[in-house]
């Protein structure tokens, strides 16, 4: 199972983070995504959003309108969710041949 780990830090503990683990030659296991400020975590990742995020996990590659019907909401708003979650780099926008359907991260 991956692991997904959502914090808030700035910029510069990001950096040493990245130059730390460039330095030791490490791999870390996982995936972290950092928010600048508590405010942009919570403009980016609204209740509606987690719950999607929540409801997709571990279930595989689905096309919208399935995600849509998992977390009983509207196509169009899970859909503008899906798109703003892609752009914050929370999911992976499918390949093109397969556009009908997204992954969580």
């Amino acid at each position: 199972m991956n692991t997904l780990m959502i914090d808030v830090r700035s910029v510069a503990e990001v950096a040493e983070e990245f130059l730390q683990a460039w330095e030791d030659g490490l791999v870390r296991s996982g995936t972290r995504h950092s928010f600048v400020t508590p405010e942009l975590l919570r403009q980016v990742l609204t209740v509606e959003r987690w719950q999607l995020i929540e409801s997709l996990c571990g279930a595989g590659p689905m096309s919208v309108r399935n995600a849509a019907r998992r977390v009983g909401r509207d196509v169009r708003t899970v859909r503008s969710d899906v798109e703003a979650l892609i752009h914050a780099g929370l999911m992976r926008a499918p390949p093109v041949a397969a556009s009908n359907f997204l992954m969580t991260r």
